[in-house]
């Protein structure tokens, strides 16, 4: 009632609701009673209330002076903590609070009279005013929707509110400025690093196909006019002997443009893959910003997906697998971290068909070929059995992870079978699924199967001997059973924070998203580090300079989707947020 519990409050209680049956048990009367108390419909104050209670404030301001006067001694001084309205703004909230409750409960005709009287001084609480958390500047980016545009918009965040404090922490769009204006409905952007460029993948208007659009972004975060519709270009390539491109990416600017700069009449835009089926939320630029991976298949096509990569300066992006096979998990430095489904033993389906084929016709991610050793070009390869392969139930397939340079397509397959690694800026630790994957309702999306989410050093993936061992990566008991399901993680530039979003199984747009802090000398998750636990949130999020921002469901506590920051400095943190969008319009995060 007084407001959100702070993240050490809210990790307890979930730990004792977990255990606590009794508790559970009053847990689930709140929420009845909440969504009974939602329901009820919205009271109809007479149109005499304010004149009522304005005459009886004067009545009572009238008798003020003769209590004074009579007094004994001085009159007491009010201390800091009164409100502007003192003794009379609580009798009015008062009043406010008893007709609204009681008009809700026993009816318009039926509201009870009240007897309005002022509390003696001693009575008056005084309002604490928290004082709001300052942090490192820096800049947030997401997407508004209405009514089918999508306007980019950033802010910087500088402060934040500490859990259940009445700071002030205005929305953040009181200051946020305009990038432009997109005339498709993207499902997810990514910022290139130096925050001059972005990827859209969206879909065109009357279409269910995805384009993938590259947007400069004059001067960063300085306002800038609309952005046009694109004009369809050459549709992407499977062809794997492309070369990468020879034109040299835009050199990033060396400092930032200053506001007020004018920016250009207008805006190339450049689509570099048309008419695919783009598989899950892990795209993103090299740490160079010079190349930029992400999983598609063609529309034309059925079965799995495979890597494309895009260089800065070229038309179009290229496959860097042909084996229909194959998700983009991440990056490590210069190489991309690949994941590859490998086939059940036993399973007699033949090598078009999927796993998940049914009499339906219904087609689900192709079988191919094991990942192919070090050096060797991709789609190449002699097949290779998986260790796990023969204990694999039917509808399932093993996994296997490698490395591939982008330029070179030279390939090093990882010593341990797991699915999408996904490395820390600093190369020290690793994330990733350790057990068997499953293909989705539509066979279009590779989920999870048996096994659980592990954090581990990245070094102990490629061979190299560790004292340190993975652990399990325990996250919220409320997201559920993750079987099933797709996930995402990010790591922060430092190596210290985690943040994972696990879906639902029955809607993969939605999810959960957890943070975990990591202790820098053990690589494990630190019990007195900041977390936040099974927070509602969107599919797609941003972990980056001291903060992590994603986007609420439509729907949720009565407001439309809408923004969410949590940021820190030292040991304090809070949160500061956006102003809902309007309708079942979401809000999309650039990360």
């Amino acid at each position: 009632m007084d407001g959100q519990l702070d993240w050490m409050e809210a990790a307890w209680l979930e730990e004792h609701l977990d255990d606590c049956a009794e508790c559970r048990t009053v847990d689930a009367e709140y929420a009845a009673q909440r969504a009974e108390l939602l329901a009820l419909r919205p009271p109809v104050p007479p149109r005499d209330l304010w004149a009522r209670t304005s005459a009886a404030l004067d009545a009572e301001a009238a008798r003020q002076p003769r209590r004074a006067t009579r007094a004994a001694g001085p009159a007491p001084r009010r201390g800091r903590g009164w409100s502007p309205f003192g003794a009379m703004g609580v009798v009015v909230a008062t009043f406010a609070i008893a007709f609204l409750v009681g008009s809700q409960l026993l009816g318009p005709s039926s509201v009870p009279l009240i007897a309005i009287a002022t509390p003696p001084a001693s009575a008056v609480p005084s309002l604490r005013i928290a004082t709001p958390i300052l942090v490192e500047k820096a800049p947030v980016t997401w997407c508004s929707q209405e009514n089918g545009t999508c306007e980019i918009r950033t802010a910087q965040i500088d402060h934040v509110c500490p859990p259940g404090s009445t700071s002030s922490c205005l929305p953040l769009d009181d200051q946020a400025k305009s990038i432009g204006k997109l005339s498709v409905s993207p499902k997810s952007i990514v910022s290139s690093p130096d925050r001059h460029q972005v990827i859209v993948v969206g879909t065109k208007p009357g279409t269910l196909s995805t384009t993938i659009y590259v947007v400069p972004v004059s001067g960063g975060i300085s306002p800038t006019p609309t952005i046009p519709p694109a004009t369809p270009t050459p549709t992407v390539t499977a062809n794997p002997s492309s070369s990468a491109g020879a034109s040299s990416p835009t050199a990033p600017a060396e400092s930032p443009v200053p506001p007020g700069t004018p920016a250009p009449t207008a805006l190339a835009i450049i689509a570099i893959a048309s008419n695919v089926v783009v598989v899950g939320q892990a795209a993103a630029y090299s740490p160079d910003g010079t190349w930029f991976a992400f999983s598609a298949r063609p529309v034309s096509r059925q079965g799995g997906p495979d890597i494309y990569v895009w260089h800065a300066g070229d038309r179009a992006a290229r496959a860097l697998t042909t084996d229909h096979q194959s998700v983009f998990a991440g990056w490590a430095g210069t190489q991309i971290v690949g994941s590859k489904a490998d086939p059940v033993a036993g399973d007699s389906a033949s090598p078009s068909a999927s796993p998940t084929d049914d009499a339906r016709g219904k087609p689900g991610p192709k079988k191919s070929e094991a990942p192919t050793p070090s050096a060797t070009p991709a789609g190449s390869a002699a097949p290779e059995a998986s260790a796990a392969a023969s204990t694999m139930p039917a509808g399932q397939v093993a996994v296997s992870s490698f490395l591939i340079d982008p330029k070179t397509r030279a390939r090093t397959t990882l010593s341990v079978p797991v699915w999408r690694p996904i490395v820390d800026p600093l190369g020290r630790w690793v994330v990733y699924w350790q057990g068997t994957i499953a293909t989705d309702a539509i066979g279009e999306r590779w989920v999870m199967g048996t096994g659980q989410l592990m954090l581990g050093s990245w070094a102990s993936l490629a061979g190299a001997p560790t004292a340190a061992s993975p652990v399990p990566l325990a996250l919220s008991p409320d997201i559920g059973p993750i079987d099933g399901a797709d996930w995402d993680a990010r790591w922060d530039d430092t190596g210290e924070h985690l943040a994972v979003w696990v879906g639902d199984r029955n809607d993969p747009s939605i999810g959960h998203l957890n943070l975990v802090t990591i202790d820098l000398a053990t690589g494990q998750p630190d019990a007195s580090g900041r977390r936040l636990i099974g927070r509602p949130a969107l599919i797609g999020f941003s972990l980056a300079d001291g903060h992590l921002a994603w986007a609420t469901p439509p729907g949720q506590d009565g407001q439309g989707s809408q923004l969410q920051v949590y940021a820190w400095s030292g040991p304090d943190a809070g949160q500061v947020h956006s102003e809902p969008a309007t309708g079942t319009d979401t809000v999309i995060v650039v990360h």
